[in-house]
């Protein structure tokens, strides 16, 4: 068994998709915290500059869309769909405090 761990903002998902249509025996950790012992694991790393800068960005992207155009994406076409379509129920992306540093 082969598995990735995904590190956020470091093209997890691009890898994840080439890992997972390669390999046969795969599996993918996201936001996990257990691991199984006999594993080999790949983690794929960013520098941790851009890998900020990439994450500030997103978060504002994240802040700032129009709340009219958030039913219209995709998870092709939009950075957090899923935070974004939880707002639809709620004022804000993250949270009031997250969202106001924005």
């Amino acid at each position: 068994m082969i598995s990735f761990i995904h590190i956020g903002k470091c093209g997890g998902t691009t890898i994840n998709t080439l890992l997972g249509s390669q390999l046969k025996n795969y599996k993918h950790y996201h936001l996990e915290k257990t691991y199984i012992n006999d594993e080999k694991y790949i983690i794929w790393l960013r520098n941790p500059i851009s890998r900020f800068v990439s994450a500030y960005n997103q978060s504002f992207y994240g802040v700032n869309i129009n709340k009219n155009m958030i039913e219209k994406f995709d998870l092709e076409h939009c950075l957090i769909p899923v935070r974004m379509l939880n707002s639809l129920n709620k004022n804000y992306i993250f949270s009031e405090n997250y969202d106001k540093t924005y």
